[in-house]
C-alpha cells in the first residue's frame, strides 16, 4: 500500500488520474472497468463501476481555501473538510450537496449597490453602475432582472447589461470562518453604583421548623423551695391480691376454765318408755326390833 503524505490535493488529483488512466489502458480491450467485487460483472452502460460491501471510495478532501484555488469542468465534486461536506463545481462556484440547490432569490440594494443571493452570496456592482457624472438622479435603478445569462439594470438612461460570468470572480459567499481563538479577558470594570433599594416583597410562607438544636449544659441545682402544704389523702388503692396463707403456729397453752354459762331453757320432756321386766325379789330385810 502506498501512503501519500504531504501532497497537495492536486497532486493527489494527479497520482489518482495517472492511476485511472493506467487501469484504462489495461482494460482498454473491453472499454471498461469494474473495480471491487464481481470485477467481470459490470452495466453494459457504465464506463466505470466501483462495487464493494467493505471499502469506500474517497475523493479529493480539501479546506475552503484549497477548494477555491481550484477551478475544473463543471460537475467536479471534492469533499470540504471545513463544511464536511461534498462539494459541486457549476462552472462559476462551488455549491454544497449538503443543502438543497433550488432557484435562489436576487435582491438589490440602490443604496450600497449590492445584489444578494438568497444563500447569502453578495456582489457589489458599484464599480458598474455609478458613471461618476453630477447627475445622481440618473443611477437610481428603476428595475432589475436576469435575462437569459445576463443581469439587466435600468436606470433613467437606459438599461445596462452586465454577462453573469463577469461577475462569477466579483461573487462573496458568506460562508461562515472557523470560530478564532478566544481573547484574554478584558480588566474589570469599576463597580457601579448601588441601585436604589426595591420596595420590600410580601412576606413569604413560613419556612419549615428546623432541627432541634443541640441541648445545652445543665445549670447549677437551685435552693430547694419550703415544703408545701400536705396535699388532700388520694382515693384509696386498689386491694391487692390476698397473700398466700401461712403455716398454722403452735397450739397455744390452755387458758383457764371460764366463768360457768347460765342453765339453758329445759327441754321438752321425751315419750316415757316402755315398762321394764319386773326385777327379781330382793332379800328379805332384816326383822325389826319386838315393841
Amino acid at each position: 500500500m502506498i501512503k501519500a503524505r504531504n501532497l497537495n490535493p492536486l497532486s493527489i488529483m494527479k497520482i489518482f488520474l495517472s492511476l485511472f488512466f493506467v487501469i484504462l489502458v489495461h482494460q482498454s480491450f473491453y472499454a471498461q472497468v469494474k473495480i471491487g467485487n464481481n470485477p467481470n460483472v459490470i452495466n453494459t452502460n457504465s464506463i466505470l463501476e466501483l462495487e464493494s460491501n467493505s471499502k469506500a471510495l474517497v475523493i479529493t478532501r480539501v479546506n475552503d481555501t484549497q477548494m477555491n484555488s481550484i477551478l475544473p469542468l463543471e460537475g467536479a465534486i471534492v469533499y470540504n473538510t471545513d463544511h464536511k461536506c461534498i462539494f459541486q463545481y457549476t462552472g462559476l462556484t462551488w455549491n454544497s450537496l449538503c443543502t438543497t440547490q433550488t432557484n435562489q432569490q436576487l435582491t438589490f440594494n440602490p443604496l450600497t449597490q449590492e445584489l444578494t443571493l438568497q444563500n447569502g452570496g453578495t456582489v457589489d456592482l458599484s464599480s458598474l453602475i455609478n458613471d461618476n457624472d453630477n447627475d445622481p438622479l440618473n443611477e437610481t435603478n428603476t428595475s432589475f432582472r436576469i435575462q437569459n445569462d445576463n443581469i439587466e439594470i435600468t436606470d433613467r438612461n437606459g438599461t445596462l447589461s452586465i454577462p453573469l460570468s463577469d461577475l462569477a470572480d466579483a461573487i462573496v459567499t458568506n460562508t461562515p470562518g472557523l470560530n478564532g481563538a478566544d481573547g484574554a479577558t478584558g480588566a474589570t470594570g469599576a463597580t457601579g453604583a448601588n441601585g436604589t433599594n426595591g420596595t420590600n416583597g410580601a412576606t413569604g410562607a413560613t419556612g419549615a421548623t428546623g432541627a432541634a438544636g443541640t441541648n445545652g449544659t445543665n445549670g447549677t441545682n437551685g435552693t430547694n423551695g419550703a415544703t408545701g402544704a400536705t396535699g388532700a389523702t388520694g382515693a384509696a388503692g386498689t386491694n391487692g391480691t390476698n397473700g398466700t396463707n401461712g403455716t398454722n403456729g403452735a397450739t397455744g397453752a390452755t387458758g383457764a376454765t371460764g366463768a360457768a354459762g347460765t342453765n339453758g331453757t329445759n327441754g321438752t320432756n321425751g315419750t316415757n318408755g316402755a315398762t321394764g321386766a319386773t326385777g327379781a325379789t330382793g332379800a328379805a330385810g332384816t326383822n325389826g326390833t319386838n315393841g
